[in-house]
């Protein structure tokens, strides 16, 4: 793991296989971090400072026999001046009014969208070297404060994971151990991105997400964001003196 020692800046991104975790990784790595990228599908990326981790995080199993192993050894140590949780991987689906969608299904999604971030951001706090600063950034969305008839599983983990963050924020200020300890959490909605989620938000069938034509004619009309301009505000973020325990933010605000 000698690239390990290139750079001071580590950040561990979910989802880097595809739209904004694939754009933040680049970003990141063009400027000077060292990224920990964890997806099922590998992307390539011209850097010996990207490191890819292949595993399905909607694998709950999977992931805690993975995490048990020598990450901590690998990639939390000391020799880092800063290092980031971006937790980016999220899935859509299953879409449809809850009336119509399965148990399994629910269940893969929230351990995808809302159980393994949450679970993931104790795990960083609790491996990471007590002395160095930690930048935790939560991808969130509109509907974490916002229903969308047959989004129901994505627009409730959204909006527990919201909570999540907050809930770590406010253990760090009260629970012994981790009082003092320079922790910030970021809840991030990146706005109406060009990515293959909003493909398969204007596929949908108008039967089972009604506002199908809504995000077709923000496509026509050109007023997607490129996942670009948000990765490079987050790592921005990342890279400032941010001083609020938790904070919330769109992009462009």
């Amino acid at each position: 793991m000698e690239f390990l020692t290139m750079t001071k800046l580590l950040a561990i991104v979910t989802g880097t296989s595809s739209g904004i975790g694939a754009a933040l990784a680049k970003d990141l790595l063009s400027h000077g971090w060292t990224v920990v990228g964890i997806a099922r599908r590998l992307i390539s990326f011209d850097s010996d400072n990207y490191h890819h981790i292949s595993l399905d995080l909607s694998d709950s199993k999977a992931c805690a026999t993975y995490f048990e192993g020598d990450f901590k050894e690998k990639y939390l140590t000391d020799d880092w001046s800063k290092i980031a949780l971006i937790n980016n991987a999220a899935t859509l689906s299953p879409t449809g009014p809850l009336s119509e969608v399965s148990l399994v299904d629910l269940e893969k999604t929230f351990t995808l969208n809302i159980a393994f971030p949450a679970w993931f951001m104790g795990y960083i706090v609790s491996k990471s070297p007590a002395k160095t600063p930690l930048r935790i950034i939560n991808i969130s969305s509109g509907a974490a404060t916002s229903a969308y008839p047959g989004w129901g599983s994505y627009c409730m983990s959204k909006a527990a994971l919201r909570m999540a963050g907050q809930n770590l924020a406010i253990e760090v200020e009260e629970v012994e151990g981790l009082k003092g300890r320079d922790i910030k959490v970021l809840d991030y909605a990146p706005g109406v991105v060009d990515t293959p989620m909003q493909v398969q938000a204007r596929s949908a069938d108008e039967a089972s997400f009604p506002r199908v034509q809504k995000f077709v004619d923000l496509h026509s009309n050109g007023q997607l964001v490129a996942p670009e301009a948000p990765a490079k505000e987050m790592r921005e973020l990342l890279e400032s003196a941010e001083t609020e325990g938790f904070a919330i933010r769109r992009f462009g605000s």
